[in-house]
């Protein structure tokens, strides 16, 4: 395997003097503040020329590694959280007990502390849910939350822009992908409410959001109805009780209206185009609606798209 590593280093200096006559509106010489001038760009260049230091404990082949798993991110040869297991079992191998000074000077050290969402006191940090979302919020403040349905491949952290096309084709880390992220719709302004639209893409390979296609068809359903959810302060739980799709070029789905009346009827709306059998209770008034490509039971439909829509029941 070969691996290219290229570094440029660019120091530059531009010294423009551009005077009439022969001083300066102040009196002074051209050519003294020319002088001046010169002796600090010297003196800067100096301090820029001083060698870099390497600390002790930089690992080549670790950092090798993790530029591969980001290229191959980039090429759609891993999805990003085949990456992170990569990058994880690395520093699994690397983690050793050592005592650590109650203070340090580090200082990227204290921005990273400075950086972790403080833990909410209703939920245990160490659920994978509250953890995942914990790590990827220290990451990038655009995390909104986290997915997890068992016995899928859905167990990624939600992310949110004010552009819903932004992470159709980014890794959580902001990173060029072909699979991009799980994320909240653009109308939510990144806050969660009574009715939450979230999608992903259906890859070839079933991750991302490739087993929600997979609830169109009952048994499926059936098996994976429920949908775990952390929002950044609460762990909950959805039970889905509709499937159904639609085109694209006709129909969006809105997730604001103006009365509990609205959000009901069109609960109702849902139901009634449903192609498996799910009932919600009256008193529900927490949703989530998941989106994602879908190419039709003759697997050749475009413009389709599968929806599952999933009441909160815990």
């Amino acid at each position: 395997m070969k691996i290219k590593i290229l570094s440029t280093l660019v120091i530059g200096s531009l010294l423009v003097a551009v005077a009439i006559g022969d001083t300066t509106s102040n009196g002074a010489s051209l050519q003294t503040l020319v002088n001046q001038q010169r002796a600090k760009e010297e003196k800067n260049l100096e301090t820029k020329k001083r060698p870099m230091e390497t600390p002790e404990d930089f690992d080549v082949e670790k950092t090798l590694i993790q530029l591969n798993a980001y290229s191959a991110v980039k090429e759609g040869e891993l999805s990003y959280e085949e990456q992170q297991e990569i990058l994880e079992q690395i520093e699994e191998q690397e983690q050793q007990p050592t005592d650590q000074p109650e203070e340090s000077n580090n200082s990227f050290s204290q921005q990273a502390s400075s950086n972790k969402p403080s833990e909410p006191t209703n939920v245990e940090p160490d659920n994978p849910l509250v953890a995942g979302y914990n790590k990827y919020k220290s990451a990038n403040n655009d995390t909104v939350g986290w997915i997890k349905i068992d016995g899928t491949k859905v167990d990624y952290p939600i992310m949110y822009s004010t552009d819903n096309s932004f992470y159709l084709s980014k890794t959580p880390y902001k990173e060029y992908s072909k699979a991009g992220s799980i994320f909240m719709d653009q109308q939510a302004g990144g806050k969660w409410g009574i009715m939450n639209l979230i999608h992903g893409h259906n890859m070839n390979n079933g991750s991302m959001f490739g087993d929600i296609a997979n609830m169109m068809y009952e048994d499926y359903f059936n098996a994976h109805k429920i949908i775990q959810i952390y929002d950044g302060k609460t762990l909950k739980e959805y039970t889905a009780f509709a499937a159904f799709s639609l085109d694209d070029r006709k129909e969006s789905i809105p997730i604001y209206y103006s009365t509990m009346e609205e959000y009901k009827a069109k609960i109702k709306d849902y139901q009634s185009r449903s192609r498996v059998a799910g009932t919600v209770p009256e008193s529900a008034n927490d949703f989530i609606i998941l989106n994602t490509c879908w190419y039709g039971d003759s697997g050749t439909e475009k413009n389709s798209h599968a929806i599952i829509v999933a009441y909160r029941s815990k």
